[in-house]
């Protein structure tokens, strides 16, 4: 049966309150800083003083109040997709924290597909308007950023339905490739933003300056115009900082989580995920060895002494062995009671065969847990693999699962700890 420890609980509860934060802070930036009907106001503003002028004054400001609309829409939308963006980066860290709850999971894929289609919807409606008047380049780096967040979402919808389907782990969804898409397209959103608001403030204030040779009225309202354009150009500054620090908070809190993902709570050891990247790295480069060991009387502690001399035993082993051993190999932690030792490239084969029994020796050795001492047997399983040995990491380690199992078997029968090679 699994068990979540107080520090996962804590860590579930925080997300929740963070992600609660996030979006009142959001919020408050909506309220206090970009706000979209500035545009429309500005833009009805210019058509009601065109009215009252000449035709041809009357067309510059139509125009002038049309491109504005569409500018103001066209920011909207790529507002609202940096935002749908975000929200499916958030689910997909909420999927690796608690990829225990199959329920939780498929709730958070659901919404991640939800989030795409309103992505899918808002570009559309972005498609649909005429910004030549305002940016002709805007339209082409849309499609370009589009094309990187669609690259993104569709390298990640296959991994999001096999790990729905039980078929896939969900350390698949943060390998190298989704994650250099993913800050690909997070990229390319912000820059477009600014280029997009850029582009806004620039128009409004080029279809200005026509105006400077207008009668005295128009260059009265042009002022008043062009202060309101400073107001609103320095309400834009203020909220595209506020947007980036809360941008850097947001990454920094997203960092700390996937530290957290990858590392086990009860020994503070880096988890299975941590490992299976580390092999798959190495092994492009160079030959890995690394050492399966698992305590054969694991369950004797929990029955004579409980749990919490367990989680206490294992935090203790770990410390042992980091401290004697830390400087030629890097200690994982599988599961509860299993333990795995990577070790550094630069010792000979020999040489990692004999460390591997020194280190199942130094984790038989008696414990010191509380007022207890706790002296198990232990079985362990090596093996030097090289790119190509095994179709998959998965192989590779079930391989060596079997073997530990035979290894356990004959531990136990002879009432010693044994290392053996695969």
């Amino acid at each position: 049966m699994l068990m979540v420890s107080e520090n996962e609980l804590d860590l579930m509860k925080s997300e929740s309150i963070s992600k609660t934060e996030d979006k009142q802070v959001q919020d408050d930036i909506t309220i206090n800083g970009f706000n979209t009907r500035v545009y429309r106001i500005l833009s009805i503003i210019f058509i009601a003083l065109g009215v009252i002028n000449v035709v041809t004054v009357l067309i510059v400001f139509l125009n002038m109040g049309y491109g504005l609309w569409r500018a103001e829409n066209a920011l909207s939308y790529v507002s609202k997709i940096d935002s749908n963006f975000a929200l499916i980066d958030h689910c997909i860290l909420q999927i690796e924290l608690n990829n225990t709850d199959s329920e939780l999971v498929s709730s958070n894929i659901d919404d991640v597909i939800a989030y795409y289609k309103e992505i899918s919807d808002d570009a559309e409606k972005f498609r649909e308007l005429n910004l030549k008047a305002v940016d002709t380049t805007i339209q082409g780096d849309f499609e370009l950023v589009m094309h990187k967040v669609n690259d993104y979402y569709n390298s990640m919808y296959k991994n999001l339905i096999d790990v729905r389907n039980g078929k896939a782990e969900v350390g698949l969804l943060r390998n190298k490739s989704l994650e250099s898409n993913r800050q690909a397209a997070v990229d390319s959103l912000h820059t477009l933003f600014e280029k997009t608001d850029k582009s806004t403030y620039d128009f409004f204030y080029s279809t200005a300056q026509s105006f400077l040779l207008v009668p005295i009225f128009l260059i009265i309202t042009m002022s008043a115009g062009l202060y309101a354009i400073h107001r609103f150009k320095k309400r834009n500054i203020e909220y595209v900082v506020k947007l980036q620090e809360s941008k850097k908070k947001t990454e920094s809190a997203r960092q700390k989580v996937v530290e957290l993902a990858y590392t086990d709570m009860i020994t503070g050891l880096r988890n299975k995920y941590a490992l299976f990247e580390e092999v798959e790295k190495r092994l492009e480069f160079e030959e890995v060895s690394l050492v399966l060991y698992d305590y054969c009387n694991f369950d004797s502690i929990y029955s004579e002494y409980g749990r919490e001399y367990a989680d206490d035993f294992m935090e203790n082993i770990a410390k042992r062995l980091n401290t004697v051993y830390g400087d030629e190999m890097e200690l994982f932690s599988i599961e509860n009671n299993e333990l795995c030792v990577l070790f550094k490239h630069d010792l000979l084969q020999s040489k990692k065969n004999i460390e591997a029994q020194k280190i199942m020796y130094a984790m038989s050795e008696q414990a010191q847990v509380k007022e207890a001492q706790i002296q198990l047997i232990v079985a362990g399983c090596i093996c030097h693999c090289r790119k190509g040995s095994y179709t998959s990491i998965n192989e590779m380690f079930k391989a060596m699962d079997k073997k530990l199992i035979k290894v356990k078997f004959q531990s136990l029968q002879n009432n010693c700890s044994m290392v053996a090679s695969l």
